[in-house]
């Protein structure tokens, strides 16, 4: 898509506040991940230890190593901090955070409605594995009211939290992400979060 139509597109939106569209009331504004750690961490939901780190040279500073680097935008993937230097998408502003060891969730929210899975891979980031097995599961109690909270602070009509275990068997929020991918995750679910987005714009 054109940046001119996309911009006469999100124009429209604007416009036309009627027309409802995923997101529409966040149409202009940026996904700021660092902000909405805050954001998260004022909700409620534990935090991994984080720093921001503003070059690739300076990763392996005194205390970060053993640790993963993620981009601060983008959805590059997710690498051990000594292998980023050689990670052939590479990117320059990046989150450092404790590795966690346990198992991986997604906990999509649409409309106000959540829908979770768990993620069960050897790899650090699921992506990257073909073998990942994704499980629709209910959302856990202690997640479900705060994933909700925490997409409606930020507009978000449409969004998926990412969560990692910690050793203690806490759910650990990693970020959330402003427009996921949701094929695997539709098809596992037999079409809930498709269902989910089309009742919202429809306003069923």
């Amino acid at each position: 898509i054109s940046a001119a139509l996309f911009e006469t597109l999100k124009g429209y939106l604007r416009a036309w506040p009627q027309v409802r569209s995923l997101n529409g009331r966040r149409i202009s504004m940026e996904n700021n991940k660092t902000s909405n750690l805050r954001v998260a961490e004022k909700i409620g939901f534990k935090l991994p230890k984080t720093t921001v780190v503003a070059s690739s040279a300076g990763i392996m500073g005194p205390g970060l190593e053993g640790r993963i680097a993620k981009p601060l935008n983008g959805g590059q993937h997710t690498v051990p901090v000594e292998e980023l230097n050689h990670h052939k998408q590479g990117y320059e502003v990046s989150f450092v955070q404790e590795m966690l060891p346990g198992q991986n969730m997604r906990v999509f929210v649409i409309g106000g409605k959540t829908f979770a899975f768990t993620l069960d891979t050897e790899d650090l980031d699921y992506r990257t594995d073909r073998k990942a097995k994704l499980t629709h599961v209910p959302t856990p109690p202690e997640l479900e009211d705060k994933a909700k909270a925490l997409a409606e602070t930020l507009l978000f009509d449409y969004c998926a939290l990412d969560f990692r275990e910690n050793d203690a068997g806490e759910m650990v929020f990693l970020e959330v992400n402003s427009m996921p991918m949701f094929v695997a995750f539709d098809n596992v679910s037999q079409n809930k979060l498709v269902d989910a987005q089309l009742e919202f714009l429809i306003g069923a």
